[in-house]
């Protein structure tokens, strides 16, 4: 654009902005090292991470909407998992299921043979990670141990601050694969939007 922003640069830009503010806000205090020893915190990131790597790879290999009913694939997952945190089973959910599985179904009939298996697969992986992110924030131990409003402030920052820095090595690795390979998604930054006044603006007014 004008401006020349990477869109995935500057939102993990605000949300490494935003974990700021919180832990600012939060101040010293209880749960904030173990946040970022929780195992919890890097599986809730890592997780986050594939699943928006998956989506970009379904959305350069289809329409947005596509893309849209194929991600809808995590609530199947989500809903397979979720005895296993104590949620109970929901019978009225499978309803809900069944439309999304015979929506999914229907848009991999149409999609092209040759890339049927890279769709299944970033599909498949994209409901796995997001189930995983699911999981990761509801059994995160020091999520629970909240006692106060500052310690839910400093235990949200920390944890958007650990997504977002691993989101930002992830692109910057994979700026630099684009530039090594020449292999260009158009989604994927390049060098110089992580230098970009404009995207450090912009993440500060929305983070």
């Amino acid at each position: 654009g004008e401006y020349d922003i990477n869109p995935f640069v500057m939102t993990s830009q605000a949300m490494l902005a935003a974990s700021f503010i919180l832990i600012a806000l939060a101040g010293p205090g209880k749960l904030g090292l173990e946040t970022i020893k929780a195992p919890h915190t890097w599986m809730f990131g890592i997780s986050f991470l594939i699943s928006v790597s998956s989506f970009v790879m379904l959305a350069s290999m289809s329409s947005s909407t596509e893309a849209t009913i194929l991600i809808r694939t995590s609530v199947i997952v989500s809903f397979v998992l979720a005895p296993l945190i104590g949620r109970p089973f929901n019978k009225l959910g499978l309803l809900g299921l069944t439309a999304i599985a015979v929506g999914v179904g229907v848009v991999l009939l149409q999609t092209p043979v040759d890339i049927l298996p890279k769709m299944i697969f970033f599909t498949g992986l994209f409901a796995l990670f997001q189930a995983l992110h699911f999981l990761s924030s509801e059994t995160h131990k020091t999520n629970h141990q909240v006692k106060t409003f500052k310690q839910r402030l400093r235990v949200a920052g920390y944890v958007l601050a650990a997504t977002a820095l691993l989101f930002l090595i992830f692109l910057f690795v994979a700026s630099l694969l684009v530039q090594t390979t020449h292999y260009d998604l158009n989604l994927l930054p390049k060098a110089h939007h992580f230098v970009s006044p404009a995207s450090y603006l912009i993440a500060m007014v929305y983070g």
